[in-house]
C-alpha cells in the first residue's frame, strides 16, 4: 500500500472480503480501472507510472493493467506454496 493514501485504507477491508468470498489465490488493486481517477498527481509521477507499466508489459507480454499496482492479496494458500517453493530453490 502506497504511504500517501493514493489507495484508501478502507479498501483492505474490502479487497479481503471479495477475495475470501471468491476463493482467489490472488487479488491485484489497481489505480488503472476503467472507471477510476487519479487525483492529486503531479505529472512527473503519472508519467513515471504509465512508462513503467509500458515497459514492463513490453517485456513480460502479460496483459495486467497495472504493474505498479499498490494493494496484492494473496490467499493463505498462496503464500504457504510461495513459502514452500523458496525451501525447494
Amino acid at each position: 500500500m502506497d504511504s500517501d493514501f493514493s489507495h484508501g485504507p478502507n479498501e483492505i477491508n474490502r479487497n479481503l472480503n471479495i477475495l475470501m468470498k471468491e476463493n482467489l489465490d490472488l487479488l491485484i488493486g489497481s489505480r488503472y480501472m476503467p472507471k477510476s481517477k487519479i487525483i492529486n498527481w503531479p505529472i512527473k509521477r503519472r508519467t513515471f507510472s504509465h512508462l513503467s507499466n509500458f515497459i514492463l508489459e513490453f517485456l513480460f507480454k502479460l496483459k495486467i493493467n497495472n504493474y505498479t499496482n499498490g494493494f496484492r492479496f494473496y490467499s493463505r494458500r498462496t503464500v504457504k506454496n510461495i513459502n514452500k517453493q523458496k525451501e525447494i530453490c
